[in-house]
């Protein structure tokens, strides 16, 4: 299950192995949209900056081709089709100015789209031995970071005009779920199953490295204002993952701020509203944890 906030904040869209993506108005909470797929999960989707396209990925049901498709919010239709991929999609991302998409995946290679076009302008090798599994450009577009969920479990960034890369983050030996820079591009986060890693972006030096003794990372996002980390998944009993929890992360001090609670199955996604006055949580059971007085 995936979620992705429009730039404005107004829109909410969600997508998963229901073979739809829905959109959501953020002022009623209700479902305003949805667009159809036929036998295609959605692992990942992504808004244009200028909030008038979506564009998604995952895997095909019926067919061995990966395709990456573009929606036309306006209207709910798809408007083109990338191809290209050998294997299924984990992350589909627009850069910050709109002109392209990144894509990574279960083949180890980034692909670059232009975003007008849906034609390839660059395909990357990614990471070898593991599969692309979380893809995030700095806030200016200067910067291209990309994790491995297995195989070689680092994080590579690259300098997107010259397509240097620039560090190479070794990971702890759990997958890697989701990679995020700060809203001012100083910091580079990644979640892994037991632990959440905190980086310097400048210059790769390590900030913060917290361990989850009785939970399971799966996604994790700064809240707008850089202040806060929050890192959604489950609570472990045994060898099995009992309930959903979102943990809150003070960045300035390193101190763990609170822990939410409510969800009956792991949280799989999780988001800040623009102005950091709600935090947006869901698993198979839909649930709203109202943030008001997140520092």
């Amino acid at each position: 299950m995936t979620l992705a906030f429009s730039q404005d904040g107004k829109m909410l869209a969600s997508g998963g192995e229901d073979q739809t993506i829905r959109l959501w108005d953020t002022a009623t909470w209700t479902e305003v949209k949805r667009l159809e797929l036929r036998a295609s999960v959605v692992w990942s989707i992504a808004f244009a900056p200028d909030g008038k396209t979506l564009v998604s990925g995952g895997f095909e049901m019926e067919v061995p081709e990966i395709v990456i498709r573009f929606w036309d919010i306006a209207t709910g239709k798809e408007i083109r089709q990338a191809r290209g991929h050998s294997g299924a999609l984990r992350a589909v991302l627009y850069s910050p100015d709109g002109k392209s998409v990144v894509s990574g995946g279960f083949d180890l290679t980034l692909r670059v789209w232009d975003a007008a076009t849906a034609k390839e302008l660059l395909p990357t090798t990614g990471h070898q031995g593991g599969a692309i599994s979380a893809l995030v450009y700095s806030p200016t577009g200067k910067f291209l970071a990309a994790g491995s969920q297995q195989g070689e479990r680092s994080i590579r960034v690259w300098e997107t005009a010259t397509g240097k890369e620039v560090h190479t983050l070794p990971l702890d030996h759990t997958d890697l779920w989701s990679v995020a820079f700060s809203p001012d591009g100083t910091l580079l986060a990644a979640a892994t199953a037991s632990m959440v890693h905190v980086w310097d972006a400048n210059n790769g030096e390590k900030r913060h490295e917290w361990k989850e003794e009785n939970g399971y990372n799966y996604r994790l996002l700064f809240s707008s204002n850089g202040r806060t980390l929050a890192c959604c998944g489950g609570r472990v009993e045994g060898n099995n993952i009992r309930s959903g929890q979102v943990t809150l992360w003070d960045l300035v001090t390193g101190k763990e701020l609170r822990r939410l609670v409510g969800h009956g199955k792991v949280v799989s996604g999780v988001i800040f509203s623009p102005d950091c006055k709600a935090l947006i949580s869901r698993s198979l059971n839909c649930f709203i944890h109202n943030g008001t007085n997140l520092p």
